[in-house]
């Protein structure tokens, strides 16, 4: 739409250079046409006499004239064609331009400045902001009005159309008195359409400066109720975060100590059975307490601090998971199979996490919960995944309630885009997939087999 105004303004624009150019070389034509007539009818003496001034030589004033229009026209050209070109000469190619009308004006004795009306309508067209309109305006009133025929004449004698167009008869000077007044309206109504598109185009562009202005304090608007909306959540997020952390704690916390206290539990249980018997093995079932009391302190202190393992032991999930099952058969008594089928291999911090806690909360709640004696914990590849089958013989549950523990350990395959199912109709059982990226490292520390 923009461009479609700019294409009708530049449309306007030549045909008001070519109206108004072509009136003022039809000017120059006429009174040459009109010199030589004269001198033809052997009117020569009679149109001196009447005349305030003898003309310049007609011919070359239409060559001048000629000339002036060209340049006028290629300066115009090059404004159009190059929009970029630098301010001050393109403020000195105006000035020119403005002088070349003049001299149009001046070489025609006044008879006709409309020439002036399509330097003034190109000049307005191109003015930026109100505080450039005034003065041009202004300039533009000023020079018409001391260049036109009835004005420019006074003080000082020139020759005009009307004493041409004498020599001819009374129906010609109708006709050409029409003809040149035709043209010098037509300069005129284009002057006018020029004016009048550009202030439909300024009007529309600030029509179109206003709805942009509208549509940008909606986006504000919208903008602020989003930043806000943003502030509510990060805040809501922190919240979380912080809930999230307090459970994750919480859930360290009670697999580790929930395991080492079960150990402890079942040893102080065969502490007593031996009270009475042999001292030997009495001393022997305190240090293997000792024992499974000083892991279950090295594991709460890893869990307070931010539940990072140590780099000799934490990277080697399966040499945890045998010493805490170790420490389990010396504390309790139940044996534990133990058959891993995968490759060696290195997981991530949280893919290890999560596996050793299924262990060993399930390895407690078969003692603690189940009284079993025989526990199969069996690890497997499939595909990009972690099986992992513990299976007890103990009391089972045919409906498992989860409590603090089970449910831990499901959001902690969730959390890792794996599944879990329990199955306490026969004994208990756990079965967990963990997708992992197997990354293979040559360590024999790492192998499981």
């Amino acid at each position: 739409m923009r461009t479609e105004r700019f294409e009708k303004l530049n449309m306007v624009e030549n045909f008001l250079f070519l109206v108004c150019s072509s009136t003022a070389v039809l000017y120059a034509a006429f009174f040459l046409v009109s010199t030589g007539r004269i001198i033809r009818h052997f009117k020569a003496r009679e149109f001196l006499g009447r005349i305030d001034r003898i003309p310049r030589n007609p011919k070359v004033t239409l060559i001048l004239i000629l000339v002036l229009i060209a340049l006028l026209a290629g300066d115009f050209t090059v404004h159009r064609l190059f929009s970029d070109i630098k301010k001050n000469l393109s403020l000195l190619m105006t000035a020119a331009d403005l002088f070349i009308c003049l001299g149009v004006v001046i070489l025609l004795d006044f008879n006709f400045n409309g020439i002036l009306l399509w330097f003034f309508a190109v000049v307005i067209a191109k003015v930026e902001g109100k505080k450039g309109y005034y003065p041009i305006i202004i300039l533009a009133i000023a020079v018409y009005t001391l260049t036109y025929p009835s004005v420019a004449t006074v003080g000082f004698r020139t020759y005009t159309l009307a004493d041409f167009l004498s020599t001819y008869t009374s129906s010609q000077r109708s006709y050409l008195s029409g003809f040149f007044n035709l043209l010098n309206i037509l300069c005129v109504v284009g002057f006018f359409m020029v004016c009048a598109l550009m202030i439909v185009s300024k009007q529309r562009r600030l029509e179109e400066s206003n709805a942009l202005a509208d549509q940008l304090s909606q986006a504000n608007a919208r903008l602020k109720e989003t930043n806000q909306q943003l502030e509510e959540l990060m805040e809501e997020n922190a919240h979380m975060a912080e809930i999230r952390e307090r459970n994750r704690i919480a859930r360290e916390v009670h697999d580790t100590i929930g395991h080492t206290l079960t150990g402890l539990a079942f040893g102080v249980d065969a502490c007593k059975a031996l009270a009475d018997g042999s001292s030997r093995e009495l001393k022997e079932q305190l240090e293997i307490l000792s024992t499974v009391a000083r892991e279950g302190i090295k594991d709460v202190r890893q869990s307070v601090s931010s539940l990072k393992v140590d780099d000799v032991e934490g990277r080697n999930v399966i040499f945890r998971i045998r010493r805490m099952l170790e420490n389990t058969r010396s504390a309790t008594h139940t044996e534990i199979h133990f058959d891993c089928r995968i490759p060696s291999m290195v997981l991530d911090e949280e893919e290890e996490h999560a596996i050793y806690r299924i262990v060993q909360e399930s390895v407690t709640n078969a003692v603690q919960h189940g009284r079993a004696h025989y526990i199969s914990i069996q690890f497997t590849k499939e595909e990009d995944q972690i099986g992992i089958y513990i299976r007890d013989n103990g009391k089972g549950c045919p409906h498992p309630e989860e409590g603090f523990g089970l449910r831990h350990i499901r959001q902690r395959v969730a959390m890792l885009h794996g599944s879990i199912r329990f199955d306490g109709s026969d004994g208990f059982e756990v079965a967990a997939k963990i997708p992992v990226r197997w990354r293979e490292k040559q360590d024999e520390s790492t192998n499981c087999r």
